[in-house]
């Protein structure tokens, strides 16, 4: 059973998707929040949730907000931003955020569904129509700057960055690998040092951008 917060500001949509997850038996909504200071309280209480579904506009501390919270005490809760937003700008902002999977609130039961199976089981998501405006991004990143210092990656940091870019989560690559999700976790920490970020969506871009991956397409 997975076990869900709902993060909006709209009392009528979280009824409504209330009754839309309770068609599925292996969801069950465990608490709501109308604002990102409802949402922590919750969690302070000990609550147990597997996925928090987080709207973008909750006022003046939004979701973006409350996803960096969220992330800084409980950085093993994943969280799924669901919003009306269909660009990749603010896909990039809730992945900087913190967001493990990106879904809009026009997608249907089943995509949401696979969204919230796919978080919580350590993989990122991104709704289809978003992660195609991401891709052309990649296509179009600039080669390697001439002033760039060459970034040297051991063969085992190669295949993990391949894995990121193929939108494989810790346990796929720790499985694909033979390692632990540990290991896993230690070579992205390694990653992004290297490359100077500190969020996997910026990761890719770089790596792209240096030509440390091949363009899609």
């Amino acid at each position: 059973m997975t076990r869900v917060l709902l993060v909006d500001d709209h009392q009528m949509f979280r009824q409504g998707l209330r009754q839309l997850l309770a068609l599925d038996q292996g969801v069950t909504v465990v608490g709501e929040a109308s604002t990102a200071e409802e949402a922590l309280a919750f969690l302070v209480g000990a609550h147990d949730v597997d996925v928090v579904l987080m709207d973008i506009n909750l006022g003046s501390k939004d979701g973006l907000w409350a996803t960096r919270e969220l992330r800084c005490r409980w950085p093993a809760l994943p969280v799924l931003t669901l919003t009306v937003h269909e660009d990749k700008r603010m896909l990039l902002k809730a992945m900087e955020a913190g967001a493990n999977g990106y879904i809009v609130k026009t997608a249907s039961q089943e995509e949401l569904l696979t969204a919230i199976q796919t978080v919580k089981d350590g993989s990122v998501y991104v709704y289809s129509k978003v992660a195609a405006g991401l891709l052309e991004q990649l296509r179009t990143v600039e080669p390697q700057a001439a002033h760039d210092c060459p970034v040297l990656l051991s063969p085992r940091e190669q295949e993990v960055l391949e894995c990121l870019a193929g939108g494989l989560g810790n346990p796929e690559i720790a499985e694909r690998l033979h390692v632990s999700i540990s290991t896993i976790k230690s070579q992205i920490r390694a990653l992004f040092n290297k490359l100077g970020v500190n969020d996997r969506t910026n990761l890719l871009l770089e790596a792209f951008r240096r030509g440390l991956l091949k363009r899609p397409g």
